[in-house]
């Protein structure tokens, strides 16, 4: 649901609402109070009772709230500052406040408007305490609570957004007066029209009052003054009449300027006696000036700290609503994403033990590998030795009585023995078993076995591996 948007304004013998939602204007009211002395604190009679019943009848309710303030009695300050650090300026604006406006009897606020290198330029605004005071106690004794207080002048400054302009609004018993130039609202004054007045004194006392305050800021700003073509926006209930504006455009000078304002608005809305209206319910929009060609942004607030009561709405009801639901879901996805997390941990805790274990097994390979390693350096150093005890047995074997193995020489290419018999007929005898002969049952290779003649000695020589032969 858009959010509505309403706006009060509140004149010494009028009041005026205002509605606005999406951008467009859908309901206006107004309604004649009784005159009083527009003194400090001084306001309608009854004032918040009118406005409700206004309100009711109307139709108008139920959005946040934005009210206009008098600007009598009010005081508007542009102050230059040294280049400082912005937060160091801001501290000080307090003090700076006080010096600038040294009174005790108004409610003091300040904005700074610009900040550069060459320092900043601060706006200190102050309005008197007691008709803050009188005006929200009014309303809030109907239960109305306005979320901003705000000067008409500054909400005639939003509505109009140009760089340069010189605004009037002319109401019956007051005209509020503002000068802009380079963006900054410079002079500020409201002034009080004589009562019973004709038409044509009221135009002329208007028209003097726009051609003093031009008078005054070109003045104050002799290096830069208003340039001809500066635009002149003559609104109010009293600029209906083509006299007083044909009147005041030729006494100042300055050519008339037509409003746009920044929301739709019904062809048959009066701007002129709604523009305070439509430039306070721009302070809750999105487009409320400071374009680069436009005023720079206003953001001050006279609503007392403890006056800005919060109020239920269906829009803040509903507001309510979706962050509860988005709490809720946030809840329910924070505790899915603690039972994953928890997963995750568990599941990171034996990937940790297999890693673990895959370490331990893989130190276990290596090892076994360099025992391999050493088992076969130790196969191959020791083979030979175990050869020449296979082949010495197989030898063993082949010797016959009164014979004995003198020396020998034993590897894969040959195997020679000599050996030493008791007799010569004991020599011949072994000499014929290497020979294939007697006690040798299966063929073999034969031996080299020279015959030992008269000696007992016997050489002989096997060609070949002896292990590998078949015997």
């Amino acid at each position: 649901m858009a959010r509505r948007l309403i706006a009060l304004d509140i004149g010494p013998s009028h009041i005026r609402l205002l509605q606005v939602r999406q951008q467009r204007v859908e309901r206006w009211a107004s309604a004649e109070v009784e005159r009083v002395a527009e003194m400090d604190g001084a306001i309608p009679s009854d004032l918040g009772g009118q406005v409700r019943r206004l309100m009711r009848s109307s139709g108008i309710n139920g959005g946040d709230l934005f009210v206009s303030l008098s600007g009598r009695y009010s005081v508007a300050r542009v102050v230059r500052i040294p280049p400082t650090p912005l937060q160091e300026t801001l501290r000080s604006l307090p003090e700076l406040a006080q010096r600038t406006v040294p009174s005790d009897d108004l409610d003091l606020r300040w904005h700074v408007m610009s900040s550069d290198e060459t320092g900043q330029e601060v706006l200190i605004m102050g309005t008197p305490s007691a008709a803050v005071e009188a005006q929200v106690a009014a309303l809030r004794s109907t239960g109305l609570r306005p979320v901003a207080l705000e000067l008409r002048a500054m909400a005639l400054v939003r509505l109009v957004n140009r760089d340069r302009a010189i605004i009037v609004n002319a109401e019956p018993w007051s005209v509020d007066m503002v000068v802009v130039s380079r963006g900054i609202p410079h002079v500020m004054r409201t002034v009080p029209l004589y009562a019973g007045s004709s038409p044509e004194e009221v135009t002329d006392q208007v028209a003097a009052a726009v051609d003093r305050t031009v008078a005054f800021f070109n003045d104050r700003q002799a290096s830069s003054p208003l340039p001809p073509e500066t635009p002149l926006f003559l609104l109010g209930s009293l600029t209906e009449n083509p006299a007083l504006r044909e009147k005041v455009e030729a006494e100042v000078g300055y050519p008339l300027a037509d409003l746009e304002p920044a929301v739709e608005c019904p062809p048959h809305l009066p701007l002129a006696s709604y523009a305070v209206a439509l430039g306070l319910v721009l302070r809750g929009t999105s487009d409320n000036g400071g374009s680069q060609s436009g005023a720079k942004p206003l953001y001050i607030n006279f609503l007392p700290p403890s006056a800005s009561g919060w109020r239920l709405t269906p829009q803040r009801a509903l507001a309510i609503l979706v962050v509860l639901a988005g709490l809720a879901v946030a809840n329910l996805l924070y505790g899915q994403v603690a039972q994953a997390n928890q997963e995750v941990a568990s599941v990171d805790r034996q990937l940790f033990q297999v890693e673990q274990q895959v370490k331990l097994r893989r130190a276990e390979l290596n090892l076994i590998g360099e025992l391999e390693v050493k088992i076969s350096d130790i196969q191959k150093i020791t083979a030979p030795w175990g050869r020449t005890t296979a082949a010495l047995a197989l030898v063993e074997k082949l010797r016959t009585p009164g014979v004995t193995i003198k020396d020998y020489t034993i590897d894969q290419k040959e195997t020679r023995i000599t050996a030493d018999a008791e007799t010569v007929d004991q020599a011949f005898d072994f000499a014929d078993v290497l020979r294939c002969k007697g006690v040798v049952p299966v063929p073999c290779t034969p031996w080299e076995v020279p015959y030992p003649g008269p000696s007992i000695e016997v050489s002989a020589t096997f060609k070949g591996d002896i292990l590998t032969t078949p015997k």
